[in-house]
């Protein structure tokens, strides 16, 4: 059944393809720990910078979604006091259209 003419040519495919695999996978983890290091080298000032400007920006965001949602709550109040408004001498000229045939 496994006999060595079966057995050679399953190991030289693994062979063949599993070098160049070793090799892209080593690559990648070099540059991984190069970056990782990169990391751990930079200034902690300037890290603690960076996290304070995302904060600043998080509450910019923060209080320009809500300021955008006071506007939009304003104008859908007045668009239905617009409507209440505008349906009510529309109604009233009905009836007066009404009462005069």
């Amino acid at each position: 059944m496994l006999n060595a003419d079966t057995i050679v040519p399953v190991v030289m495919f693994v062979l063949i393809f599993s070098v160049p695999l070793v090799g892209i996978l080593t690559k990648h983890q070099r540059a991984m720990a190069e970056l990782a290091a990169q990391t751990a080298r930079q200034d902690p000032m300037e890290l603690q910078r960076m996290r304070e400007e995302i904060a600043f920006l998080r509450d910019k965001v923060n209080e320009q979604t809500l300021a955008l949602d006071n506007v939009r709550a304003l104008a859908m109040g007045s668009g239905q006091e617009r409507l209440g408004q505008a349906s009510t001498p529309i109604v009233e000229t009905n009836q007066q259209t009404n009462t005069q045939f």
